[in-house]
C-alpha cells in the first residue's frame, strides 16, 4: 500500500527472512532499520498470523547533530540537486495501441507521456516524460493506478541502464526543418553543442537533441549541465524516438461488419454526412471501415477523437504497414 503497510495471504508455512526491496530503497535513498526481519509462520489448523513486522526508514547519510557555539553566520546548507523520476505505465504489441493508450492515460490524469519502440522485443512502450521529485512520481503513480492502469511503476535506475532504452537532452523543437537547421548552427557557434536533427511524428515537429545515452542518471547530468551553462533553460530529456520503420502509414478504423452491405452503408454515411474519405477492406470473413492511410499521425490523431465525439466509441488507430 501507498503509506507503507503490507498484507499478504496464503503464505506456505516455514520459516522466511523479509527485507525492503532494494531498488525502492535506492529510489528512497533509505536504509531500513533493521536491515531484516526473520520470522516463522506455523502449520495450524486455523492458520497462523504475524504481525509486528516493521521496518523504519532512515536517510542515507543524514548527518548527526552538532552542537552550535556563538556561530558568527549560518552555516551554508548544500542544496540537493532535483530528483527526476519516469513511470512506464504501459507496454503494447502495435504503435496503433501505444498511441491510444498514451491518448487515454493523458485524458484520465493529466500526466503527459511518450512511447518508445523496444526492437529486442518488438513492441512499445509507454513512459511518462520525467517528473520532479519523489512525492510527485508517487502522486503520479497513484492516479494512474486509480484509473486502471495498475500496472504502472516508477522506474529506477536499474532499469533506465538498458541498451533498449536511449535518453535525449532536447534543446529545441520546430514546425520546419529548415528552422530546426538553424538552430543546430547556432547552439554549435554559441556553446559548442551538437545537435540532431529528428523527426517527430507524434507532434510533427523537428526536434533538435543532443547525443542520445544509455544510462538516465548520465543524460539527466547533461540537462542540467546545459541548463546551468547555456540560456538553454528549459532543456529536458525525451526517450529516444526509435518507431518501428515498418509502422509508418496510418488510418482510422470507424466499424467492423459481418456483412458487405453493413461495411458500405457506414462507408457511404462516412462519405457524404463526414467527409471523410475511406474505404472497405476485408479481412478474415470480416469488413472493415477504415479511413485513407496518412502518413502523418497527427492527422489520423485528430481524426480518431473526431470519430469518438461523432459518437464511433469502436474506432480505433490502425496501423498500416509497408
Amino acid at each position: 500500500f501507498f503509506d507503507g503497510s503490507f498484507y499478504a495471504m496464503e503464505v506456505p508455512p516455514g520459516d522466511y527472512r523479509m527485507y525492503p526491496d532494494s531498488t525502492q530503497l535506492d529510489i528512497l535513498k533509505s536504509d531500513a532499520h533493521p536491515a531484516f526481519i526473520d520470522f516463522t509462520i506455523k502449520s495450524i489448523p486455523e492458520g497462523d498470523f504475524i504481525a509486528g513486522l516493521n521496518f523504519d526508514l532512515k536517510l542515507r547519510g543524514e548527518p548527526a547533530p552538532l552542537p552550535v557555539v556563538r556561530p558568527s553566520a549560518p552555516a551554508p546548507v548544500a542544496q540537493a540537486a532535483p530528483q527526476y523520476f519516469r513511470i512506464q505505465t504501459a507496454m503494447m504489441s502495435t504503435l496503433a495501441r501505444a498511441i491510444m493508450a498514451k491518448l487515454d492515460i493523458e485524458e484520465k490524469t493529466g500526466v503527459t507521456h511518450e512511447i518508445q519502440y523496444n526492437a529486442r522485443w518488438d513492441n512499445y512502450r509507454v513512459f511518462s516524460t520525467e517528473i520532479q521529485g519523489l512525492d510527485n512520481a508517487l502522486a503520479a503513480i497513484n492516479a494512474l493506478r486509480r484509473s486502471q492502469f495498475s500496472d504502472a511503476f516508477i522506474i529506477s535506475e536499474q532499469i533506465f541502464a538498458t541498451e533498449d532504452i536511449f535518453y535525449a537532452v532536447q534543446v529545441g523543437a520546430f514546425a520546419d526543418e529548415s528552422s530546426a537547421q538553424r538552430h543546430v548552427a547556432e547552439i554549435k557557434s554559441a556553446y559548442g553543442l551538437t545537435g540532431h536533427i529528428q523527426f517527430d511524428a507524434l507532434t510533427s515537429q523537428y526536434k533538435v537533441v543532443l547525443e542520445p545515452m544509455s544510462n538516465f542518471l548520465t543524460a539527466s547530468t547533461e540537462r542540467e549541465r546545459v541548463r546551468r551553462e547555456t540560456a538553454i533553460t528549459d532543456a529536458f530529456l525525451i526517450t529516444q524516438p526509435n518507431v518501428n520503420a515498418r509502422d509508418i502509414e496510418f488510418s482510422v478504423q470507424f466499424g467492423m461488419f459481418d456483412t458487405q452491405a453493413q461495411a458500405f452503408q457506414l462507408s457511404q454515411r462516412l462519405t457524404n454526412r463526414q467527409g471523410v474519405q475511406n474505404y472497405v477492406v476485408q479481412l478474415g470473413g470480416k469488413y472493415y471501415v477504415r479511413s485513407r492511410p496518412t502518413n502523418r499521425l497527427e492527422d489520423a490523431v485528430n481524426l480518431y477523437r473526431r470519430a469518438l465525439t461523432l459518437g464511433y466509441s469502436d474506432a480505433i488507430i490502425h496501423t498500416v504497414r509497408s
